[in-house]
This record gives C-alpha cells, sequence and structure tokens, in this order.
C-alpha cells in the first residue's frame, strides 16, 4: 500500500478518483487549492484506490494522508 500525500497545505478542490478505480502513473488524483492557485496531485505509479480518507472542501497540512494506493492489479 503506498499513502499518497498533500505535498503543500491548504483546501482540497477535487477529488478525481474513486474507490476502487485503477489508475496510471500521471493520472490527476486530486486538486489542492493553496493561496488562489489550483495545483494538482497526480499519481507517482499505477495502482487501485483503496481508500480516500478526505474529501472536498478538507483542509490539509503538508504531508497529510489523502488517499491510499493497493498493487495495480487490474493490468
Amino acid at each position: 500500500m503506498r499513502e499518497v500525500v498533500s505535498p503543500v497545505p491548504g483546501t482540497i478542490r477535487a477529488v478525481c478518483v474513486g474507490v476502487g478505480e485503477y489508475v496510471s502513473k500521471g493520472t490527476p488524483l486530486f486538486i489542492v487549492e493553496v493561496m488562489k492557485m489550483e495545483v494538482p496531485i497526480e499519481a507517482e505509479e499505477g495502482g487501485r484506490v483503496v481508500e480516500i480518507g478526505l474529501g472536498e472542501g478538507a483542509q490539509v497540512e503538508a504531508g497529510t494522508v489523502v488517499l491510499v494506493l493497493g498493487p495495480d492489479t487490474g493490468s
């Protein structure tokens, strides 16, 4: 399992994936708004979304776990 964290503090503006969805490297996972700028957070590797811990509107600090990816068994 791989925890995906917010690299910056801000507000989650969108969660772009759902639990059970398979993602590839580079797939947008969520968008964080920081100082009026939207920062897309992309998958660094492929996998299956197994947990989403926070939703739209949630305040996050840098390092906050937003979602968890499991092994990519859908290919």
